[in-house]
């Protein structure tokens, strides 16, 4: 994985007080190896040997070293909140980092190579898709000629100024092969003069990158010590035999910040991330005279040990690298078997993988960039991941005829980005649409009179939207009616008074939600039997015509899923009802098919 860090005017006093002596200790010392520089541009300011701590506090202030003045020759301006440089830290799978600490002297040195490898090959992509300057102004009375352009261009900067530091552990102490690389806030333009990155870029960029680097990291480790690797899963996968709970035992700093989250009762990417920052102890605690001999200690209580580590490697196979996309091309694909969830790995054709990413897209998202695809087009990989056969790949993958090309739009933050969608989703939609739109019959409809009075013996107390609501379901007679309510509206009790109608009338109603927690609390709020979208699909064979299926939360159900449930309904003639907030939070996968339902439904 790859996290960014923003570094802030004053972060030095962060690293004085929470992390070692200063911010190049933290980065040099405690244990850990020397930095070296890196980046195209490192060169241009004469940094070309160990990072030393003067060198990296010249550059995050925007210096050339040795100098005292910016590398253009002039003073340095400062402004509040000027951002002096990022912290990019590429993070090995655990299995990985296990691999290192248990191994042998051999392995150990195959390991940090292909380390090395992953990082280098990750930043020079960066610099060629994410190092950008701004030029212009969005003042306008800063011009100083009318016929000069109004607002900032993004123009390529020829490449990072960046220093790289490898480590080893973790915070408590376990083996956790990272490598942070400083990125200074600071390029050459084409026009020679240096200035601030385009922060906006390098933010778009991470995800690719990071799945670019453990593409490269899974072909340089198979590449040299012939490792297998399980199911690639957002982007990361870990080396086959290396035991779950080995994994685990080793994730203490993981559990330290699951732990502070289950206290605080929060989730999510921002909740993490503060957890992350309270749970932080200072690296200094960690005796890395000892540390080898902690770890063989440490993974002894789960009956794991170098012994193991010399069986894996001694069954492992070497590969033989391939970077060609002729006809002959074949590449190496990692998957899992639907049914029973375990590794599979075969070896197809470019034309074959080509389709195969192809019809994956649709799965994730509507509309996708260069970089969405080419994070598919890396998690496919199992080997062969070199960054140059990634990107060629990604080029077979956008010339396919799958892809229709978007007409470019101009976006303030990114500036001109071309965007594909593709022929299966757009199928999918309109045989959506298709649906969305049928009138339905007399079939659907239940008798106006017979509503009523079931809705006085119930009893329930609804408001007057909510009885219009059960009454409209219930005697419209629409394939597909759509429910549209905010939380806390009683769409939920709603439902429950429709079930009761529609089952006195002779109706069976099920129950599908996009997860475990939506079908449940539809289940015990309406009394619908309930279930995912995939357990849903499984017994889609006792469906009948008499069957009426209400999706719940279908603002926030996949397209791709929403299609799949409402053919399974259609095939054997039951009606759908899509129930949702069109205001909620947008779908995980590609989506937009409640709100196409809303609009179909008037």
């Amino acid at each position: 994985m790859l996290s960014l860090w923003k570094l802030r005017v004053g972060a030095e006093e962060y690293y004085l007080g929470q992390v070692a002596d200063g911010i190049d200790d933290y980065y040099t010392g405690a244990g850990e190896t020397r930095g070296q520089w890196i980046g195209a541009a490192s060169s241009a300011l004469g940094l070309t040997d160990g990072v030393t701590g003067d060198e990296l506090r010249a550059v995050l202030a925007g210096l050339s070293p040795g100098t005292g003045l910016t590398p253009n020759g002039d003073q340095v301006r400062t402004w509040k909140n000027r951002v002096p440089g990022f912290d990019f830290t590429f993070s090995a799978p655990k299995s990985v980092s296990v691999l290192y600490a248990l191994g042998d002297p051999l392995a150990r040195a195959e390991v940090v190579e292909a380390t090395n490898s992953a990082v280098r090959e990750a930043i020079a992509w960066l610099e060629r898709e994410a190092c950008f300057v701004r030029r212009g102004s969005n003042n306008r009375a800063s011009k100083p000629a009318p016929f000069e352009q109004f607002g900032t261009r993004r123009l390529r900067g020829a490449g990072f100024v960046a220093a790289g530091f490898r480590h080893r552990t973790s915070r408590a102490g376990d083996p956790h092969l990272h490598t942070h690389v400083l990125v200074a806030n600071i390029t050459r333009g084409p026009d020679g003069k240096w200035s601030a990155l385009d922060g906006q870029a390098l933010y778009r960029s991470k995800l690719a990158a990071g799945a670019l680097y453990q593409s490269v990291l899974r072909n340089e480790l198979a590449r040299r010590l012939g490792v297998e690797w399980n199911t690639v899963h957002n982007n990361v996968a870990d080396i086959a035999g290396v035991p779950r709970q080995v994994l685990k035992h080793f994730s203490k700093r993981r559990a330290e910040i699951e732990e502070e989250l289950e206290r605080l009762d929060l989730d999510g990417p921002d909740a993490a991330r503060e957890a992350m920052l309270a749970t932080r102890r200072k690296k200094t605690d960690i005796d890395h005279e000892t540390l080898d001999q902690q770890w063989e200690a440490d993974a002894a209580t789960v009956d794991y040990g170098p012994a193991d580590i010399t069986d894996l490697l001694a069954s492992a196979r070497t590969i033989r690298p391939c970077d060609g996309l002729d006809d002959r091309a074949h590449v190496t694909v990692n998957g899992a078997d639907h049914e029973t969830g375990e590794r599979i790995e075969e070896v197809v054709s470019v034309a074959d993988f080509v389709a195969r990413v192809a019809t994956q897209l649709p799965a994730t998202d509507s509309v996708v960039t260069r970089h969405q695809v080419q994070n598919t087009v890396a998690s496919f990989l199992t080997r062969h991941g070199p960054s140059n056969l990634v990107e060629r790949l990604t080029d077979a993958v956008l010339a396919s005829p799958e892809l229709i090309p978007l007409p470019i739009r101009e976006d303030a933050d990114a500036g001109f980005e071309q965007q594909w969608t593709t022929r299966g989703l757009l199928d999918i939609e309109a045989d959506l649409l298709a649906m969305f739109r049928s009138p339905g019959g007399a079939h659907h409809r239940v008798d106006e009179t017979f509503v009523d009075e079931r809705i006085v013996e119930i009893g329930d107390t609804l408001g007057t939207d909510q009885l219009d609501t059960v009454r409209r379901i219930c005697t419209q007679g629409r394939t597909v009616e759509v429910v549209v309510g905010r939380a806390g509206t009683g769409k939920t009790y709603t439902m429950n008074t429709v079930r009761q109608v529609l089952e006195a009338s002779g109706r069976r109603l099920v129950g599908v939600g996009p997860s475990a927690r939506a079908a449940r609390e539809l289940g015990e709020g309406a009394g619908i039997d309930s279930y995912t979208v995939p357990r849903f699909l499984r017994l889609a064979n006792q469906l009948t015509a008499q069957h009426v299926v209400v999706v719940d939360e279908a603002a926030m159900t996949g397209t791709i899923d929403l299609w799949n449930v409402c053919r399974t309904a259609r095939a054997v003639g039951a009606k759908v009802v899509l129930v949702g907030d069109n205001h909620q939070l947008p779908e995980v996968n590609a989506g937009g098919g409640f709100a196409a339902a809303l609009d179909a439904a008037g």
